[in-house]
């Protein structure tokens, strides 16, 4: 009677073990498939004319042509440094590099 009740004790531990390490790799599995929803700055393209405009302008006026919104610490970027940008179905990625090189 006792080593049966050790045994069901033994193999219900062993298959809630096994339960779990399935359960692990199965969700794991999903994980690494699921697509990413980001988009791609290169698939993004803006026309902008600004002249002579604040870092901070220039941001304002791709925000308001794309779907982006920029953030970011205030003090750390020169945000009123002028900027001429002059860029025709230029690709976002593209203009972020110009910008912060």
């Amino acid at each position: 009677m006792k080593k049966n009740i050790l045994r069901i004790v033994k193999m219900t531990a062993y298959y809630s073990f096994l339960g779990l390490v399935l359960q692990g790799l199965l969700v794991n599995i999903l994980l690494a498939i699921t697509p990413a929803e980001g988009q791609n700055l290169r698939d993004v393209k803006v026309t902008v004319k600004a002249v002579d405009v604040t870092l901070e302008q220039a941001l304002q006026l791709i925000e308001q042509k794309t779907n982006f919104k920029f953030f970011y610490v205030k003090e750390e970027i020169p945000l009123n440094e002028k900027a001429t940008m002059v860029v025709e179905e230029e690709s976002l990625y593209n203009i972020h590099c110009c910008f912060f090189i």
